[in-house]
């Protein structure tokens, strides 16, 4: 029998997912791990489920940023399309820097 994480309204298919990537060389439920998650789409997925689900970001932010990863990823990492990802990225370190409102 397997046991498998289903999605809910607190734990979305692309929080599951990014979950997988995770390796660890040993394991030992009692320490407390650094995690370094790999710089993949569906860890950047997950980051913007929680964002979206704990509405940090206006939908309108959140509609863009999911926007502009899908159009990088179908591009297959298209050097236009991941500047422009990027530029989201840096927009969102320098609100967070500062306490602006998105907008």
């Amino acid at each position: 029998m397997s046991l498998k994480l289903m999605p809910t309204q607190f734990l979305t298919q692309n929080e599951i997912d990014a979950a997988k990537t995770v390796r660890v060389a040993e394991l030992n439920v009692q320490n407390q791990q650094k995690i370094e998650w790999p710089a993949q789409f569906v860890v950047a997925k997950a980051y913007l489920d929680q964002l979206m689900r704990s509405l940090a970001l206006p939908a309108e932010r959140i509609a863009a940023l999911q926007k502009a990863m899908q159009s990088a990823e179908s591009s297959h990492m298209n050097k236009k399309e991941l500047a422009k990802l990027k530029g989201h990225g840096r927009f969102l370190g320098a609100e967070r820097r500062h306490g602006d409102e998105p907008g």
